[in-house]
């Protein structure tokens, strides 16, 4: 069965948020989760000796550990500035030996372009998209070499409309992958942007890996709930997690929640977590956990 996780920014809007990442390890084991996933500042932020023992302290917690991040305007890697984008490749490549070091074998995210970025022009032609494209390709020919020497799969979130242009629907995440030609290079699928961007969801899961490139998948309710929340859903959780199954995908299956105020990039503009504290937000996600489990079986 497939290893179910939690990612940290769950935290965000608590005050766990800054716990660091031991607590965020400790946290999800206690959700009943299987994979820590975190971001990459967390492992850059760390000595090399220091990756070797948080490498240590995920192994003996019977764990596995997922990266998490993307760009941002200052190292996106498909900037029209060269200076822009060498910057981010050096970066990635600095994430991809942490992420050896620390034990990691998959980084998913926007991490072929900037998080929220906007087409530089008044109307976004698919001329214009092309060459957004390309250079994120251009930059990616360099990164990929080094995941492939790390032994990471590297994963492009497919994101929805409103968060990125270059891809937005699994087809598009594909070709990206096959164009760029390296068996590491693999896609993010999340339900919460499928929801929006893909014919069906679960269609769009049995593609990605009948084509060899489906790496990662992210999981929430369609307005970012833990999955199965309280027994209330918009998703069709049955297909999804049929789809899992029928598809052959064995991969890590990681609920991306977001419950609470804390995040203003995120827009999520209510408290949809009842006022939870830290230990109620932990059994959230053990529902959550539980409840995948019970749609894998």
């Amino acid at each position: 069965m497939n290893k179910i996780g939690l990612h940290y920014a769950y935290w965000i809007g608590t005050e766990a948020v800054d716990a660091g990442a031991y607590k965020w390890l400790e946290m999800a084991k206690k959700a009943g989760c299987e994979v820590n996933e975190i971001g990459m500042q967390a492992i850059l932020d760390m000595t090399t000796e220091e990756r070797r023992e948080y490498k240590k302290a995920v192994a003996d917690a019977g764990m596995c550990l997922s990266i998490n991040d993307g760009w941002t305007v200052k190292d996106d890697i498909a900037a029209d500035d060269p200076a822009v984008r060498r910057i981010g490749i050096e970066k990635a490549k600095r994430v991809l030996q942490a992420m050896y070091e620390v034990g990691s074998d998959r980084w998913s995210g926007i991490n072929y372009s900037q998080w929220l970025r906007r087409p530089g022009v008044p109307v976004c032609t698919p001329e214009y998209k092309r060459h957004v494209r390309d250079l994120s390709l251009e930059s990616m020919r360099e990164i990929i070499k080094t995941a492939e020497d790390c032994g990471v799969d590297y994963c492009f979130e497919i994101v929805n409309r409103f968060e990125q242009f270059i891809m937005n629907t699994a087809e598009e995440g594909v070709k990206f992958c096959e164009d760029l030609g390296s068996p590491n290079a693999k896609l993010l699928l999340d339900t919460f942007h499928m929801n929006i961007e893909e014919d069906n969801i679960a269609d769009a899961i049995k593609y990605a890996q009948s084509k060899g490139r489906m790496g990662h998948l992210h999981v929430g309710e369609s307005n970012r709930r833990v999955p199965g929340f309280e027994g209330r859903t918009n998703m069709n959780w049955d297909a999804i997690m049929g789809a899992v199954k029928e598809s052959g995908y064995a991969g890590y299956i990681v609920m991306e929640p977001f419950m609470t105020m804390g995040n203003t990039e995120i827009c999520c503009w209510r408290d949809m977590s009842h006022g939870a504290d830290v230990e109620t937000m932990i059994g959230y996600a053990k529902d959550g956990a539980d409840f995948l489990r019970g749609k894998l079986a």
